[in-house]
């Protein structure tokens, strides 16, 4: 089924419970045929995204155990469930999501980059450490380390080519 902006009030309480965290009115919303747990907000969010970007586990796995809910939805900036949950710093709903095989970590956001990205740019160690786990990688406190030595190199050198092409501009 394609996904499609709420438009009715039940549709929109749907979101709304999401985000504010509203665990048992999710519960009345799942395994009804007329409801579509794949609507989106006008920013194309959908209950999982908004769920995980404001860190309401219990929701998240509710949510991402439905077979019928896209766990890998993209919202207007690219951002996927596992994104949002990256971005925040909501460890345990990375690791909830981690655990669904069919959670993507490869996406990109309309800046280029993936959860893991996120991860290391942000300096999140656990979360950092979740997803290397997930990806079969381990990686011992020294190596995580380095690897939030190189995103600060490669964001100084980021910043230091845009300031250089706005003086040249």
């Amino acid at each position: 089924m394609a996904s499609r902006n709420a438009q009715k009030p039940n549709e929109k309480f749907l979101l709304f419970a999401a985000q504010a965290g509203h665990t048992f009115i999710i519960s009345t919303f799942l395994g009804r045929s007329d409801v579509d747990l794949n609507l989106r907000t006008g920013h194309s969010q959908t209950a999982l995204s908004l769920a995980a970007k404001n860190g309401h586990g219990q929701i998240v796995e509710m949510l991402s155990s439905q077979r019928e809910v896209d766990v890998n939805t993209q919202d207007q900036d690219g951002q996927t469930p596992l994104g949002w949950a990256v971005v925040n710093g909501h460890a345990t709903v990375v690791a909830s999501l981690v655990h669904n095989p069919n959670v993507r970590l490869d996406i990109q956001d309309i800046e280029g980059r993936t959860p893991l990205s996120w991860a290391i740019i942000n300096r999140q160690e656990l979360i950092l450490g979740i997803l290397l786990e997930r990806l079969g990688l381990c990686c011992d406190r020294g190596s995580r380390e380095a690897l939030f030595r190189s995103a600060d190199g490669l964001t100084r050198l980021s910043k230091a080519r845009a300031d250089c092409a706005t003086q040249t501009a």
